[in-house]
Order: structure tokens, then C-alpha cells, then sequence
């Protein structure tokens, strides 16, 4: 550590960056999401392939393809989009009480996020019938993928839009060691700077290599 190495002692100021690291994973859409998730579900958690078997019927999720639907036919999209929410609903419904693993759990979380973020009650329906449509918003947090579920969509201008990370650091400006880093994801509230400021004023974490040349230097 490199408290340990005195290399910093009586050394009290700090100078914080950020910077945007770009995830190579691609957006997916509602139905990507949707599907993929309904995927893993029956993939991981135990009892979840036969409940999808019986309650499902959206898609048929052993074809790793799209759905076959005249994709240029709003109301096509739209039926299409109430059906594969209702089957995340049903498979979350129906599976049995059991302990989960992680990977498990996890599958179960991503599935219930998915199937919430980005849809609404049809309109005269408040969901009493389990009709859903697509939101007429974007949540500030959103999934982007669910093969990285923790990257979003970066804050940037107008014409600049990246997806991915924020990368934190701190940095002791006369010695140039690193004191602190974090990697958030890329909007909500743990990405903003000023919270990342009252981390780094709390309690540093210093990386074990900086301490190393440290040492052997």
C-alpha cells in the first residue's frame, strides 16, 4: 500500500480527473433485451426452462434469431412487445420457490429490470390486463445490453453519444502517484463528480502496483 511507503506522508492535496471509457458492447433495443433475458433465465435458474415451455409462446426461445414479424408494421412491433412482457412476467410468476445461486439470481434480476424499463401500461389499461406498450420516455439509468448490464449511455453533447464507463481518479500532483480509482457506470448517481469528490475525501484506495514501484524505486 502506499501509505505504507511514507512515499506521500505530510502530502495532503489531491488533484481528481475523470474520463469516459467506451464499452465495446453493442446497444440492444427492448426486444433484444427482452429475449436475451428471457434466455438466461432458462439457461440458470432451475424449473425456468419448463415454466417458459408452459407459459411462454412470444417467441421460441431456442432460436437465437429475431422473431418473424413484419418489422416495418408498427402494430406488428407493438403486439410484439406487449407478448414477450407478458411471457417475462408469467416465467417471473411462475417459478418455483428455491434458493438461488448467483448466477441464478442474477438472471432473475436482469430479467425483472428488462421487462420494466423501458414499458408502460397500454393506455385505458393501467396494466390490469397485461397489456404493456413502449414508454413514451427513457429512463435516466437504462440497461443498455444484457451482455454488460452494467454499462449506460454517457452523458455528452448534442451531437456525442458514447456508451460505457466513467473512470475516477486522484492523484497526488507532486508525485504523481495515484491515490484513488473507480470505475462507475456511465450516468446515475454514482457517476457524478461531485460524489466521487466526497469518496475520495472519506477514504482513499490505493492501487498495491503504485506502491510496488514505489518501493522499488
Amino acid at each position: 500500500m502506499i501509505a505504507e511507503t511514507g512515499a506521500l506522508k505530510g502530502r495532503q492535496r489531491r488533484a481528481l480527473d475523470s474520463t469516459v471509457l467506451d464499452d465495446a458492447v453493442a446497444t440492444q433495443d427492448t426486444v433484444t433485451q427482452l429475449i436475451a433475458a428471457i434466455r438466461r433465465m432458462i439457461r440458470h435458474v432451475p424449473g425456468a426452462a419448463q415454466v417458459a415451455a408452459d407459459c411462454c409462446a412470444a417467441h421460441d426461445y431456442g432460436d437465437p434469431g429475431k422473431p418473424r414479424i413484419a418489422w416495418d408494421d408498427e402494430q406488428a412491433r407493438a403486439a410484439l412487445v406487449d407478448a414477450l412482457v407478458t411471457d417475462a412476467i408469467r416465467l417471473l410468476a411462475g417459478l418455483p420457490e428455491q434458493p438461488l445461486d448467483d448466477q441464478a439470481a442474477t438472471a432473475v434480476g436482469l430479467l425483472a429490470l428488462v421487462a420494466g424499463q423501458d414499458v408502460e401500461p397500454a393506455e385505458d389499461f393501467a396494466g390490469r390486463d397485461g397489456r404493456w406498450r413502449i414508454a413514451q420516455r427513457t429512463v435516466p439509468d437504462r440497461v443498455i445490453s444484457t451482455v454488460d448490464p452494467e454499462s449506460r449511455h454517457v452523458r455528452g453533447t448534442r451531437t456525442h453519444r458514447q456508451d460505457g464507463f466513467k473512470a475516477h481518479l486522484a492523484i497526488e500532483p507532486e508525485t504523481g502517484l495515484f491515490t484513488a480509482v473507480a470505475l462507475q457506470p456511465g450516468s446515475g448517481v454514482g457517476a457524478r463528480p461531485e460524489v466521487w469528490t466526497q469518496v475520495v475525501m472519506r477514504r482513499a484506495a490505493p492501487y498495491r502496483w503504485f506502491a510496488a514501484r514505489s518501493r522499488s524505486g
